[in-house]
């Protein structure tokens, strides 16, 4: 391998890692799967496959520098995770604070418990088509596309 390629693969390498560490970072900082969570994981990818072909390198090697970029925002997320208080960790996973949820505030018309019964299989074998039933019937799962499902 000549020298000149071998810079390539390796700056390529050394972008595509360090481009992410400061992404990671930010992206620890948002709650999981939010809009603004997927943005910071892929923001810097047509930046990761752009490089190897500026470089003149294989495209091959795009797997290996969006690895090094997975293995860059795993590294500056758990860099914030290890510097976040107890509060911005409870924010994150969206967890209410303790202090703030007083039983005694709670007026009882506003509790409801919902019970519900849907039977089950008689035998083992009859597991799949229950299951079939229950997935497929519109009245008990309603979201968009969920006939595909």
């Amino acid at each position: 391998m000549e020298p000149i390629l071998f810079k390539g693969y390796l700056i390529t390498g050394l972008i595509a890692w360090a481009v992410n560490l400061p992404l990671g970072y930010i992206r620890a900082g948002k709650p999981k799967f939010s809009p603004a969570w997927f943005f910071w994981i892929y923001i810097s990818i047509p930046f990761i496959v752009y490089l190897p072909i500026a470089f003149g390198i294989s495209r091959v090697f795009i797997l290996v520098a969006v690895l090094l970029a997975v293995y860059g925002q795993i590294q500056g997320a758990r860099f914030r995770a290890e510097r976040m208080s107890s509060e911005e960790k409870d924010r994150l996973y969206q967890i209410p604070p303790t202090d703030s949820v007083n039983p005694g505030n709670i007026d009882d018309y506003k509790i409801l418990i919902a019970l519900l019964n849907m039977g089950g299989p008689k035998t083992n074998s009859d597991v799949k088509d229950f299951l079939h039933r229950i997935f497929m019937d519109p009245r008990i799962i309603r979201f968009p596309l969920s006939g595909i499902l």
